[in-house]
């Protein structure tokens, strides 16, 4: 009788352990798994970053700095170089930081996530001699992989070394930005990644200049671009080819929307809200070509702007600010105003014909 008795109680014991100590053995399962998963993302990781460093050597680019080592276990993989450096000896420019954070997680350890820690440093060299920025930012990432790239930026603080710059700009802030580029096929010809699309949201972005007049703000910025035959545009932007080249193999821009709303540094001047679309590219002669349609309020702000930084000639923004008066008085507020980039000239077209308000260099 006492045996049978204790039998279902041996068996609800077995059970009971069971239900404990199976989920613990699972989970034990899965954080081994977890464990050789972050192993072999620290082993890509650093061969991606390696990859990386190397691409840009070879691309004329210096890249320092000290040691490297992977730590984040069991969360993130998270490289850390010290002292990193770099920069691009013939534009002239270098950065460094104290050190530098390279964030990804283990199942994707391709995804580089770039971010500085600390005060930076961008050492600018021209003919005027070699400037230094200081550069503070609340958040500043950049994110790159094979097709996508993403910058942001809050709170950045950039200003020279003793207070001036050969620039004109005293100080540079940044309130936030978001830009980000994707690179796709173009599914027409076959071409891979040839297709670069860019967008970009900006908000408080403020270059301090000598005077107030010298100086630009820019409350809100943002833009969706797409540029064809890409390849071709950045080995023209680089300097290794001519954007000849990048015209023959049949190279666009197209600007779908890009707004700004921009004053100089004076704000009793309004500022002026501009917007673009339309399409650019080179002619035969290398100067900037095409036809755009610019919506503009309250342009009065931008002529001023223009002025001030010897864009465009006093006697040239009262013509064109007479012009545009008259248009805005038939259109409102906000007019719409078609550009065309043509030999050499940018010209606002009307039904009379055309008035130049800029003459162009050709790119090179």
């Amino acid at each position: 009788m006492s045996q049978t008795a204790s039998s279902p109680q041996s068996s609800g014991k077995r059970a009971n352990r069971w239900l404990l100590y199976g989920p613990l053995g699972a989970g034990g399962v899965i954080f081994a798994i977890y464990t050789v998963i972050w192993m072999m993302g620290a082993n890509i990781m650093r061969e991606e970053l390696n990859n990386w460093i190397d691409d840009q050597r070879q691309s004329g680019f210096v890249v320092e700095h000290g040691k490297i080592s992977v730590e984040g276990y069991p969360f993130l993989l998270r490289g850390k170089l010290m002292a990193p450096v770099y920069g691009n000896p013939e534009d002239g420019w270098e950065w460094q930081a104290e050190r530098l954070y390279v964030d990804t997680i283990p199942y994707n350890p391709t995804r580089l996530i770039l971010m500085p820690y600390g005060e930076q440093q961008v050492r600018v060299m021209a003919d005027q001699g070699t400037e230094i920025w200081r550069i503070n930012a609340d958040v500043m990432k950049a994110s790159l992989s094979e097709t996508a790239n993403a910058v942001e930026l809050h709170n950045v603080i950039a200003a020279p070394e003793g207070g001036t710059s050969a620039t004109s700009f005293n100080r540079i802030s940044i309130g936030s930005l978001r830009a980000n580029t994707y690179l796709r096929d173009d599914e027409e010809t076959g071409r891979q990644q040839d297709i670069g699309q860019f967008a970009l949201l900006a908000e408080a972005i403020f270059l301090d200049g000598e005077t107030p007049e010298r100086g630009i703000r820019i409350t809100l910025a943002d833009a969706s671009i797409d540029a064809a035959r890409l390849p071709e545009l950045m080995d023209a932007v680089g300097g290794r080819s001519t954007y000849l080249n990048w015209q023959r193999a049949g190279g666009e821009v197209l600007i779908s929307s890009a707004r700004m709303v921009v004053g100089s540094g004076d704000e009793t001047m309004p500022a002026s809200k501009v917007a673009l679309t339309g399409n650019l590219s080179v002619d035969s002669d290398s100067y900037p070509a095409g036809d755009l349609t610019a919506s503009i309020a309250d342009h009065a702000g931008l002529l001023s702007l223009l002025v001030n930084y010897d864009l465009l000639s006093a006697d040239n923004a009262r013509d064109v600010d007479g012009t545009l008066s008259m248009i805005s008085s038939a259109m409102g507020e906000e007019m719409r105003v078609p550009l065309q980039l043509k030999d050499g000239r940018a010209r606002v077209r009307t039904p009379l014909g055309g008035i130049t308000i800029a003459r162009l260099e050709p790119l090179e």
